[in-house]
């Protein structure tokens, strides 16, 4: 079978796609923006991907004639599937890509659900491209993806007649896995992964954390695992620096984005993935997305990769089966006296680490392959 992946910025999910489609007798070809390629490079080093061609957008190739050259090179090497993972601009002339491939087998990934399929048009054409683009994509793709149980039960009750897919965005190998090397009782190491952006994630709470640890007296230390990104991020990025100025339990990094094996390494040393996920926010334009619902945490994907415990806001919507694995605060106030807890009762975070571990196995890439038999033979 011959297979084409697209994708723009969201590289670690193509990894996770790329080992799932990868079984020795698929041809695979991606095409790719450089900056995910650069990552993916990384990130395949260990294994490399078997019968893989790619094809990297140039630095003079324009985002409308990269799309061409896609759909061309689709026709000539005959691919059988192309799933389109990330679409977030030019989606006019994705769907008349489409509508040219047809019947060839096209999924398309999903991340925002509310955007893609409720944001109205504005009175610029630009915003009717979009528009229009959108519903010609939904028109002539009959399959979706999407990243999480919530979402998939979601889009399936707007789209009934669509198959939606669930590939979830990491998968878990065990020869990768590591214990964190500090004992909890010693110091307790947070991480919140991803991009710094106050759309997704509410950092006056990690601000109050690390307040009432330094009141209480219980040893922490919290890295914000990702680039600063947009005017609010650079105000935050002052935040932080003003705050390291004086306090050390404050880790940080600055505009650029975080190297994969740095990533990889402050993964592995947290204890906690710490998500203070806002529930609803505007992340383009009006239209409003529920966080666990419409859309999802790639946090999510970190927890299962480098299987380790969650905490979360009460009201966020995950997996049911990562329950176990989840810590969840009703308020701010209540995070110091949970973390306190675990530091007091070592015992205690060894059980849930061990259940992280537990939960994390089921995501091999065999038991995903298996419950999508439509994608993978069965």
């Amino acid at each position: 079978m011959r297979i084409g992946l697209f994708e723009t910025d969201h590289f670690e999910v193509t990894h996770t796609l790329l080992r799932l489609f990868d079984n020795g007798t698929h041809e695979l070809t991606l095409f790719v923006y450089d900056y995910s390629w650069r990552q993916l490079q990384y990130l395949l080093e260990e294994q490399p991907a078997r019968n893989l061609s790619v094809i990297v957008r140039a630095p003079e190739e324009s985002r409308r004639q990269f799309i061409a050259r896609m759909q061309q090179e689709t026709g000539q090497r005959q691919l059988d599937l192309l799933l389109l993972n990330t679409v977030a601009d030019n989606y006019l002339h994705y769907a008349a890509m489409v509508s040219k491939l047809r019947p060839r087998r096209i999924l398309l990934t999903l991340h925002d659900i509310h955007q893609f399929l409720d944001t109205p048009p504005g009175l610029s054409l630009r915003s009717w491209a979009s528009y229009l683009g959108k519903r010609w994509l939904l028109k002539n793709i009959q399959e979706l993806n999407v990243l999480a149980a919530p979402m998939q039960t979601y889009l399936q009750q707007r789209l009934p007649a669509k198959t939606i897919h669930l590939l979830p965005g990491a998968f878990f190998e065990g020869t990768s896995y590591r214990e964190p090397a500090m004992p909890v009782e010693q110091l307790l190491r947070l991480v919140v992964p991803g991009s710094v952006d106050p759309r997704r994630r509410d950092y006056e709470q990690v601000f109050t954390l690390l307040e009432a640890a330094r009141v209480k007296g219980f040893a922490i230390e919290i890295t914000l695992l990702g680039a600063f990104t947009g005017e609010e991020g650079a105000n935050l990025l002052q935040r932080c620096q003003d705050y390291a100025a004086k306090y050390d339990n404050l880790k940080f990094f600055g505009k650029e984005t975080v190297h994969q094996s740095r990533f990889d390494q402050l993964m592995q040393e947290a204890h906690l993935v710490f998500t203070p996920s806002v529930i609803h926010t505007r992340m383009e334009g009006k239209v409003e997305e529920v966080y666990g619902l419409s859309i999802t945490s790639g946090n999510l994907a970190d927890c299962i990769r480098y299987a380790r415990p969650w905490l979360i806001p009460a009201a966020l919507q995950t997996p049911e089966d990562r329950e176990p694995a989840i810590i969840r605060y009703t308020a701010p106030d209540d995070l110091p006296g949970l973390l306190k807890s675990l530091q007091e009762e070592p015992a205690r975070y060894a059980a849930l680490l061990q259940r992280a571990l537990t939960v994390s196995r089921t995501y091999t890439l065999e038991n995903i392959r298996q419950q999508n038999p439509d994608l993978f033979g069965g």
